[in-house]
């Protein structure tokens, strides 16, 4: 595993580091990673833009039972604000590393995912951004999601504001427009990790140090804490 300096700088927890160790976790007891269910985590990597990764905080590579080969590639943020705001660079660059990632010779199609780990987001937002990525999963072509989105169609005017976030960033930051097939296929891989750390009775924490104590020695089970 490639280090972050956050981690080794002697800044001490910082929420990035804190995602990161959830994944080591999984790889520790060789469990599914986040993202990717169902898989088992073979390889964390961090900081990883001089391995020409786009979004270079967090990459994880994850086995099928059949041996195929799956991955997640994230930025982590402790906070993130979903909009095309010119002055919300943090999600622009999120977006745009996502195409460009997505776009990429080695990316398998329906299968990898990419997008954002994040702490403190709006609930709404996020769901509405959940929401548009399973509509793109669950529809067998961009002509079909596309149509979704139609007047009349039934689809809430968040869920059309969300597309149009994705749509306007595109357009803004890319050399070259891009097509609705392009807009489609990164959002039926997007995903987003919402994680809770790093305060007293932490959600993720605790259910982290949890799928540690089974790999410990039944003496040793004790200090899953200790570990984690």
């Amino acid at each position: 595993m490639t280090q972050s300096s956050e981690l080794t700088g002697g800044a001490g927890f910082t929420f990035e580091g804190t995602v990161v160790a959830t994944y080591l976790a999984s790889l520790l007891i060789e469990g599914a990673p986040r993202g990717l269910p169902g898989k088992k985590t073979v390889r964390v990597a961090v900081q990883q833009a001089a391995f020409e990764q786009p979004l270079d905080d967090l990459v994880v590579d994850a086995n099928a039972l059949d041996g195929t080969a799956a991955r997640i590639s994230v930025q982590i943020k402790s906070s993130l604000t979903i909009s095309a705001a010119r002055s919300n660079t943090v999600f622009r660059e999120i977006a745009g590393n996502a195409l460009r990632t997505v776009r990429h010779v080695d990316f398998r199609d329906g299968v990898d995912r990419v997008g954002a780990a994040v702490g403190s987001v709006s609930d709404a937002a996020a769901h509405a951004l959940e929401r548009v990525c399973e509509l793109a999963r669950s529809s067998a072509t961009a002509e079909i999601f596309d149509n979704r989105f139609l007047p009349g169609a039934g689809t809430g005017q968040r869920l059309r504001e969300t597309v149009q976030i994705f749509r306007t960033i595109l357009d803004e930051t890319t050399a070259d427009p891009v097509p609705e097939e392009g807009v489609y296929r990164l959002l039926r891989h997007f995903t987003m990790l919402r994680f809770d750390l790093l305060h007293e009775g932490a959600r993720d924490e605790a259910t982290t140090a949890e799928t540690l104590r089974p790999g410990l020695h039944p003496d040793d089970a004790p200090k899953a804490d200790d570990l984690w």
